[in-house]
């Protein structure tokens, strides 16, 4: 498998659901989620505007995924929203390793750039480091509509979160029959 074509898998509409546990906290929270995921092309404004803050020439770029969520608030949890976009830069011909970069669209985020690798099992794996923060993500598919991932953060040289994520696509609803 190439990287585009597993980013154009994970395409479409997702319900997610995490586990994460806390290590400063020692304790653990779960969380339901629902994913847009959508394939970005070198032409688009966002991607061209994330390759001028890093000085990337678009061309260059495999294009990029742009990932929107809204957590589902259980226990009178408050709803969160955001969206981050993704963009790959090819190291080799093949492009199953490169540089990743993330752009976070919320103020005070950090742009945070890394690395990405896609192995021989055909799982991906995302890290993204700054000074003082280190994450580790792999994402592979169980079948064409589940998606599953594990996260690992690392903030001032020792592990803080770990996560592990299962996720639906949701397909779309069949066409009503014809009366």
């Amino acid at each position: 498998m190439e990287v585009l074509a597993f980013l154009e898998s994970c395409t479409g509409k997702w319900f997610s659901q995490r586990t994460r546990y806390d290590f400063d906290q020692n304790n653990a929270e779960n969380q339901k989620s629902e994913l847009n995921m959508e394939k970005i092309n070198p032409g688009d404004a966002e991607l061209q505007s994330l390759c001028q803050a890093y000085q990337i020439h678009p061309d260059q770029t495999l294009g990029g995924i742009k990932t929107t969520w809204e957590t589902i608030g259980d226990w009178g949890a408050t709803k969160q929203k955001g969206s981050t976009l993704w963009l790959f830069l090819p190291e080799d011909e093949a492009g199953l390793t490169g540089k990743l970069f993330r752009s976070v669209a919320k103020p005070g985020s950090l742009m945070l750039s890394g690395r990405y690798l896609l192995a021989a099992d055909e799982s991906l794996t995302l890290i993204l480091e700054s000074d003082t923060v280190y994450t580790e993500e792999r994402l592979w598919f169980a079948s064409a509509n589940l998606r599953l991932r594990t996260s690992l953060i690392q903030q001032r040289d020792r592990f803080s979160y770990s996560a592990f994520y299962s996720e639906i696509r949701k397909l779309p609803a069949p066409p009503p029959p014809e009366v």
